[in-house]
C-alpha cells in the first residue's frame, strides 16, 4: 500500500564529492531539524494559433536551507576547509571554498521510509549566532543555505519508492546511490543448506555471492578477493545458493574491467 503522509526528517548525512565526480564515505549529522527544498527553473510558453501551444518547465535544480542543532567539527573540516593546528583551535580561511556534496536524508512516510540522495549541493558558510539564556532554555539552531545544482548528466536527486527493496535502503548511508550500485535483494525461500532470493539484477547478469563477510567496495578489484562464488541471474533476478536461515548473504557485480560496481545484502 503506498504511503499516504509524511512526518519527520532524519538521518541526514553528506558525502563529499571529488574532482573526478566520486564521492567520500557518507558522514552521519546529527540533530537536524528540517530540511526546505525550492525547484529552480523557468516555464518558458510558447504561443501558437493564437493560443498557449506548449509550455517548458526548465530544471537547474534546488535552492532552500537545512536547519540542524550544531555543525560538526568534521562537516567545518571536511566541507567549509577549516583547518585544525595541534592545539585543536580551528581557523577559517576566506580564500577556501566549500566543496560541493551528495546530501543524503530521510523521511519517514505511515508505510515506508523514503531515502533521498541531492548529488551536487553546494553549502553556505554556517552563521555564527546564540542569544542570552532566560527563564528556559531553548535549543539555538543552525540554519544553512543551500543550492543542488544538476550533474553533467542532469541528475539532480534520487529517492525511494513505495516498491523499492528494504536492503537498498538498509545500505543507502553506506555509500551514495548512482548507477544501480546498490543491488536489490528480497529473501526467497531457505531451507536444507540452500537458499533462493528475488535481485533487481536482470536475467543472465554475472553476479557473486558470499555468506558471512564484509562486502567489498565500490571500486575494488574482483581479483583481490577470496572465496565468492558465480551464479547466472536466473527469470525474474533469481539467484540460488548454498546457506542456511541466518546466514547474511551478500552480493556483488563487476564491470567489464573486473573492478565491483554494485553491492547487495540480506539476511536469509
Amino acid at each position: 500500500m503506498p504511503s499516504k503522509v509524511q512526518f519527520g526528517i532524519k538521518n541526514l548525512h553528506y558525502a563529499v564529492m571529488q574532482s573526478d565526480g566520486s564521492y567520500n564515505a557518507p558522514v552521519a549529522v546529527n540533530g537536524t531539524v528540517s530540511i526546505n527544498l525550492t525547484p529552480v527553473g523557468e516555464m518558458e510558453p510558447f504561443y501558437a494559433d493564437n493560443v498557449l501551444y506548449y509550455q517548458s518547465i526548465g530544471n537547474q535544480g534546488y535552492s532552500g536551507d537545512i536547519e540542524i542543532a550544531r555543525v560538526p567539527d568534521a562537516m567545518y573540516t571536511d566541507v567549509f576547509g577549516v583547518s585544525t593546528d595541534g592545539n585543536g583551535i580551528q581557523t577559517e580561511d576566506a580564500t577556501a571554498e566549500p566543496k560541493p556534496v551528495a546530501l543524503m536524508f530521510e523521511i519517514d512516510g505511515d508505510v515506508a521510509k523514503r531515502c533521498y540522495v541531492l548529488y551536487n549541493v553546494t553549502l553556505g558558510r554556517p552563521p555564527v549566532n546564540s542569544s542570552t539564556i532566560n527563564e528556559s532554555k531553548t535549543p539555538q539552531t543552525v540554519s544553512i543555505s543551500l543550492t543542488a545544482a544538476p550533474l553533467a548528466s542532469g541528475v539532480v536527486l534520487a529517492k525511494t519508492g513505495d516498491n523499492t527493496f528494504d536492503s537498498v535502503k538498509d545500505l543507502w548511508y553506506t555509500l551514495v546511490y548512482e548507477n544501480g550500485n546498490i543491488i536489490g535483494v528480497k529473501k526467497g525461500t531457505v531451507g536444507a543448506g540452500s537458499f533462493t532470493v528475488q535481485t533487481s539484477l536482470s536475467q543472465g547478469d554475472t553476479a557473486y555471492y558470499k555468506i558471512n563477510d564484509t562486502l567489498p567496495t565500490i571500486g575494488e578489484e574482483y581479483s583481490d578477493l577470496v572465496g565468492w562464488t558465480s551464479v547466472t541471474v536466473a527469470v525474474g533476478g533469481g539467484i540460488m545458493g548454498t546457506g542456511d536461515e541466518g546466514d547474511t548473504l551478500g552480493i556483488i557485480t563487476t564491470d567489464a574491467n573486473g573492478m565491483v560496481n554494485a553491492i547487495g545484502e540480506i539476511v536469509l
